[in-house]
């Protein structure tokens, strides 16, 4: 370094400064302790346990749909504390999963922390109006898959059930709902038929029929 006085006479060089510590590539250990609390039905509250590591500058939380991914990180800029509000929570879908990381300074980020799931759909509904058959999950599925199937059931007292149709419009499982009970309901089909015999792969439609109500909707069966 050199310093100039106002008439542009400039001063030798400084001393000389060396970085002699290596550069900070060793990831930050995974946080542990990842725990999901569903406030309102509108967002999900995160925390998990700080890294054990001290070279750790924040922490990258990652949303998925379903268990297996894919994942969507969710923060740009890391988070300085344990703790991380979700309050875009996507729509018409019954569960979600997420996972968190720890990044250092140089932004090397650790491995994930394990799963933890948020049960969000449960919440959206408390007092439905009207029955409705929502977006089914996973879907598509394989054929070694529970598929479910969240219906929005109304403070009514009448009986209703969902049937599972073939791709030639052949009814292959009739499901009852519970109808006693207010709110979302999920009813699952494991892809078996009346026989117990597992469906073959292809796309079958599943119907609500419910007073004044009959909607379908698309369940794709991978092998």
């Amino acid at each position: 370094m050199r310093s100039r006085d106002d008439v542009g006479n400039w001063s030798p060089l400084s001393n000389i400064v060396r970085w002699t510590w290596p550069a900070d590539n060793a990831p930050p250990a995974a946080p542990a302790g990842l725990a999901a609390i569903v406030e309102g039905g509108k967002s999900v509250r995160l925390t998990w346990g700080a890294s054990a590591s001290a070279n750790v500058a924040g922490y990258v939380v990652y949303r998925a749909d379903l268990s297996t991914g894919p994942w969507e990180r969710l923060n740009v800029q890391p988070v300085a504390t344990p703790e991380y509000v979700d309050d875009h929570l996507p729509l018409e879908v019954a569960k979600v999963w997420y996972q968190v990381s720890a990044v250092n300074s140089a932004g090397v980020e650790s491995a994930r922390s394990a799963s933890t799931m948020a049960p969000v759909l449960a919440n959206l509904s408390r007092d439905p109006v009207a029955w409705k058959l929502r977006s089914v999950y996973p879907n598509p599925s394989h054929g070694f898959e529970t598929v479910h199937l969240p219906i929005d059931v109304p403070s009514v007292s009448a009986d209703a059930q969902i049937e599972i149709h073939d791709s030639a419009d052949q009814r292959v499982r009739v499901l009852p709902v519970r109808s006693h009970v207010t709110g979302v309901v999920e009813v699952d089909w494991d892809g078996n038929n009346e026989r117990a015999q597992r469906c073959a792969p292809g796309v079958y439609r599943a119907w609500l029929i419910a007073p004044g109500v009959r909607q379908s909707l698309a369940i794709a069966r991978l092998p």
